[in-house]
């Protein structure tokens, strides 16, 4: 696999998730969080990441390539996760408010874990799913 393909599957995986991410981020602070519980929000959180990261890997990474090695698809899950953290604490920091430090705190919590064990799937799901 070229690393332009590469570059732009992990552009596509990444762009997925973060679009997931920038409706039910707010989501789930303003309503699901006060309305359900920091848990069973971060729960459905969860959920639309794993439904994203499936979109993902279905409909958008087949268009770049249908042929990915092992090594390729788990470069363009790392790469979407570094781009996401990225822009997760730039949206933090620049719309929010939050330092950095304590954005990144929250994974210490049990919807944190909740939240990174979905990021933990969307990285691996190019692996499960498109390897020759």
């Amino acid at each position: 696999m070229t690393a332009d393909r590469i570059g732009l599957a992990i552009g596509g995986h990444f762009s997925v998730l973060f679009s997931v991410y920038l409706v039910t981020g707010p989501l789930r602070t303003t309503y699901l969080d006060g309305a359900v519980g920091p848990r069973t929000g971060a729960l459905a959180e969860a959920a639309v990441f794993v439904i994203a990261s499936l979109v993902a890997v279905s409909a958008v990474l087949p268009r770049v390539s249908r042929l990915w090695s092992v090594r390729d698809a788990l470069a363009v899950g790392v790469g979407a996760l570094m781009l996401f953290f990225g822009c997760d604490i730039a949206v933090a920091v620049s719309l929010c408010g939050v330092p950095a430090p304590s954005h990144l705190a929250r994974f210490g919590t049990v919807p944190g874990a909740i939240q990174a064990a979905a990021l933990a799937f969307h990285t691996c799901a190019p692996v499960a799913w498109w390897w020759e």
